[in-house]
C-alpha cells in the first residue's frame, strides 16, 4: 500500500448512527478486528478526521480524559525525564 493512499466511501445509515465501512485493504494494514476500538479525533481547523485503532478502551473514559490532560500539561517534565 503507498504513503498517503486515498479511500472514498459513501456514509451509511445503522439504526440512529451513521457508518462509513473501512476498506479491506486498510483494515489489514491496521490490523483491525471486529470488536477492535477507534478513536476519532476532529481536526476543527480542516474539519477533517483523524481515526486510529486504541489498544485497549476498558478504562473510565473520565480516567482517559485526566491522564490526557496530565500527560499535555507536563509534557515537557515526562520529556526530561525520560533523558535521565
Amino acid at each position: 500500500m503507498e504513503d498517503n493512499q486515498q479511500f472514498f466511501r459513501k456514509v451509511n445509515q445503522m439504526g440512529y448512527s451513521l457508518s462509513v465501512g473501512i476498506p479491506k485493504d486498510l483494515a489489514v494494514r491496521l490490523n483491525l478486528q471486529k470488536g477492535d476500538d477507534l478513536q476519532l479525533t476532529l481536526n476543527k481547523e480542516t474539519d477533517g478526521i483523524m481515526m486510529k485503532k486504541v489498544m485497549n478502551m476498558d478504562m473510565n473514559p473520565n480516567l482517559l480524559k485526566s491522564m490526557d490532560r496530565v500527560m499535555n500539561k507536563y509534557t515537557t517534565m515526562f520529556e526530561n525525564l525520560k533523558d535521565r
